[in-house]
């Protein structure tokens, strides 16, 4: 009997006349990551406020504009909504699972010393532990893997378009979050450069080759 994920998933989540699809659940996903988000975020809450700039601003149009593509997806837009490759199903949806749960690991590594602009903030230290020992900015490695999955499950124009966008203000930001780590961890950081990698072991990504240390975003 060929069982796939597909097939397993489509039995589990058709209920009645309403139908849970892989991208409702990718929906869904990202609502609760951004609910734990929001948790920790009171949690922890010494976390230092810090004044936002117009680089931080940039940042967030840029990541609103890509999650606004993707999750916007009821509506169809001339051009945007143009199907470029067949579906992937629950496959795009556990893929997205995985790089959400990557992402919300980071977080919580990260306690008090997370913030939403890019700052050093008072005791600030250089986590290495968890998946930090994969990659130098978990937080950011895994959004991008859960918006990659929630596209697969979408196959479309705007898809493609928010993992673009959202590639380009990470790299944007980890230049900046680099910049300023190198400048006050200085070799320490360098040398946790050279052995863990940015963002996907593997997967090259272009950041000004400055030393960094772990700001509290990524």
């Amino acid at each position: 009997m060929n069982i796939t994920i597909n097939s397993l998933a489509h039995s589990l989540f058709a209920i009645g006349p309403m139908t849970v699809t892989p991208y409702t659940l990718c929906e869904g996903l990202f609502a609760a990551f951004g609910l734990a988000i929001f948790i920790l975020k009171i949690r922890d809450e010494n976390v230092t406020k810090v004044q936002k700039t117009w680089a931080d601003s940039a940042y967030l149009i840029l990541l609103i504009t890509s999650f606004a593509l993707v999750f916007l997806g009821g509506y169809q837009v001339p051009g945007l909504s143009y199907r470029l490759f067949p579906t992937f199903g629950y496959y795009g949806t556990v893929i997205a699972a995985i790089g959400l749960s990557f992402a919300t690991w980071g977080r919580l590594i990260l306690g008090k010393f997370w913030t939403g602009p890019v700052c050093i903030v008072e005791g600030h230290r250089l986590q290495i532990a968890g998946p930090y020992r994969i990659t130098r900015h978990p937080m950011y490695s895994g959004l991008l893997i859960g918006l990659v999955g929630t596209a697969l499950t979408q196959g479309e124009v705007r898809s493609v378009l928010a993992v673009a966008l959202i590639t380009v203000a990470f790299r944007y930001r980890i230049t900046n979050e680099e910049k300023m780590l190198t400048e006050y961890f200085g070799a320490e950081y360098k040398r946790y450069q050279t052995e863990t990698a940015c963002l996907l072991p593997g997967f090259k990504l272009l950041v000004a080759s400055t030393g960094t240390k772990h700001a509290s975003v990524s």
